[in-house]
């Protein structure tokens, strides 16, 4: 559930600035950040023209590792991951609960789209941060 968290929340703001603020540098800039999560991994990307590819470059660094999110946000993506849950297909159900079978306790047997509400309850800012500083690390980090 983090990691769909992380996809939903990676321009809501980071230690430089606020969500309208990054949205404004981006077009300024002529650039779109993609977020895109799956069980498990996480993708984010910048999309710009060459001539700004450092700012662009700094701006998803700093959403990426520096994001900001604020109760009231949290508490949104939250209803919004509700939604998604509620309105799942019953073949993504499906592939859901053959890969928790196939996979049990190991992370690919997590689900990647939040089961029920005790787990979306669990999901703080902090639990976010502490999830990104555990894995957005070094080691286990590509950037391309």
């Amino acid at each position: 559930g983090i990691n769909q968290a992380m996809e939903l929340m990676c321009l809501k703001g980071n230690q430089e600035m606020g969500s309208t603020e990054i949205v404004e540098r981006l077009d300024s800039l002529g650039s779109q950040i993609f977020a895109l999560s799956s069980r498990d991994n996480y993708t984010m990307s910048v999309d710009c023209l060459r001539d700004n590819l450092d700012p662009a470059f700094k701006l998803w660094k700093n959403c990426l590792l520096d994001g900001v999110y604020s109760d009231e946000e949290v508490e949104e993506c939250k209803d919004i991951m509700g939604w998604i849950n509620t309105e799942m297909m019953g073949q993504d159900r499906l592939k859901e609960g053959i890969m928790g079978a196939a996979y049990g306790s190991s992370p690919l047997g997590n689900t990647h789209f939040v089961g029920d509400e005790r787990q979306v309850s669990q999901i703080t800012g902090a639990r976010i941060r502490e999830w990104r500083e555990k894995f957005f690390t070094r080691g286990n980090m590509f950037i391309g």
